[in-house]
């Protein structure tokens, strides 16, 4: 794994996965080296309780967590 989006939804994550599929393989290496220069494989850094972390949800999808940590079951 050397590059990942968080996406609020899997159709927006699709959708995403279909727009970069059809770039040229030159843009595709400037997104990667735009946020890993080094290439260093992320999954060895990544647990599954780390992808749900804050820091790694998108926008919106941050937002209703924190709210939902605020709300009593």
């Amino acid at each position: 794994l050397i590059w990942f989006e968080i996406h609020d939804t899997r159709e927006d994550a699709f959708r995403r996965e279909r727009q970069i599929k059809k770039w040229k393989r030159q843009w595709k290496v400037n997104l990667i080296e735009k946020t890993n220069p080094a290439w260093k494989d992320l999954g060895l850094r990544l647990s599954v309780d780390e992808l749900y972390a804050p820091k790694f949800m998108a926008p919106s999808t941050k937002m209703r967590y924190l709210e939902s940590l605020n709300q009593t079951y």
